[in-house]
């Protein structure tokens, strides 16, 4: 689905708020925040698992918390890239019956 997206300051250094605005469905449109902690150790109140550099100066950060998803206690696992020209983010759910990662949705963003 084609969708653009805008960062614009937070509040305060430590938050920025992401803008999802989709063209043929504007009922569909979203405003995040993405906070990270003074201490760097969490982002969005979860605990930042690992932080990854990537080429072409981008980083990989991931979080995990145990939480519900469908109703069903699971693992949830947010994956951000964020770089210059690219802006992933990326949920994955794995439910404790199964063991196996699902993803659950992903938004890829492309200057």
């Amino acid at each position: 689905m084609p969708a653009n997206a805008s960062v614009v300051p937070g509040k305060n250094k430590y938050q920025v708020q992401l803008l999802i605005n989709y063209p043929k469905e504007p009922n569909a449109n979203s405003k995040e925040k993405i906070k990270i902690s003074k201490d760097g150790l969490q982002l969005n109140k979860t605990t930042v698992k690992s932080r990854e550099a990537l080429a072409n100066n981008e980083v990989k950060i991931i979080t995990e918390y145990y939480g519900k998803d469908n109703n069903k206690k699971a693992l949830i696992r947010n994956v951000y890239i964020l770089g210059p020209t690219r802006f992933i983010t990326r949920k994955e759910v794995k439910f404790d019956e199964t063991g196996d990662w699902l993803m659950r949705n992903e938004y890829n963003f492309v200057r």
